[in-house]
C-alpha cells in the first residue's frame, strides 16, 4: 500500500461492511451545488464529529445566512451537536436516531419531510461526483495531491451543475414565453 493516509473502517452497511480508503464529506445547497467537499484529515472520524467544522467552514466562506437549516442522515445526530447548531443559528433538521423520535419529527414538523426528500438526493450527487467527476479513485498519492483533485472535481461540478441548470432554464422559457421577464 502506497498510501499510508488511507485506511480500513467498519461502517455497518448491508454489502459494504468493511471499507477501505479516504473519508469524503460533501454538503450542497437545496439546489445541488456542493458547497463543502473535503477528504476527512484525521483518517476515519465520526460523522458526529464532522458536522459542527462542516458548518463552521461554510459560514467562514459564505456567511451565517448561507446556511440557517440542515437536514443530515442519523448518523450525524446527536443532542450535543443540536445544542451547537441552535447556538449558531442553525435549524436542525437532523434524522433521529431513535424510530419513535423520527415519528414524531415527522408529524410534528411541516418541513421535515420536504427536507429529507431532498436531502435523499445528496446520495444520488455522492454517487455522480465519485463516478463522474472523482472517476472512482483518487489518481495521486500524496494527500495534498488529494486534497486538490478534490477541489478541482468539486469546482469541475460545479460548473457542470450550472450549465445544466441553464439549458433547463431556456428549454422552459422557449417552452412558455410568458416565463420570460
Amino acid at each position: 500500500l502506497y498510501q499510508p493516509h488511507a485506511r480500513v473502517y467498519v461502517r455497518g452497511k448491508a454489502g459494504a461492511d468493511t471499507e477501505f480508503g479516504l473519508q469524503l464529506l460533501l454538503a450542497e445547497t437545496r439546489e445541488g451545488l456542493i458547497v463543502d467537499c473535503q477528504l476527512t484529515p484525521e483518517g476515519v472520524t465520526s460523522d458526529v464529529d464532522l458536522l459542527l467544522p462542516a458548518v463552521d467552514r461554510i459560514h467562514a466562506s459564505l456567511g451565517p445566512e448561507s446556511c440557517t437549516r440542515i437536514a443530515t442522515d442519523r448518523g450525524f445526530s446527536s443532542a450535543a451537536n443540536d445544542r451547537a447548531l441552535a447556538q449558531r443559528g442553525v435549524a436542525s433538521y437532523t434524522m433521529p436516531r431513535n424510530p419513535i423520535r423520527i415519528a414524531q419529527r415527522f408529524e410534528e414538523d411541516d418541513d421535515f419531510a420536504p427536507l429529507h426528500r431532498r436531502r435523499s438526493q445528496t446520495e444520488a450527487r455522492i454517487g455522480i461526483f465519485k463516478a463522474l467527476f472523482l472517476r472512482d479513485r483518487l489518481p495521486a498519492r500524496s494527500r495534498e495531491a488529494q486534497d486538490r483533485w478534490v477541489a478541482w472535481a468539486t469546482l469541475a461540478h460545479n460548473l457542470w451543475h450550472l450549465a445544466r441548470q441553464a439549458v433547463i432554464e431556456q428549454n422552459e422559457t422557449e417552452k412558455d414565453p410568458a416565463l420570460v421577464a
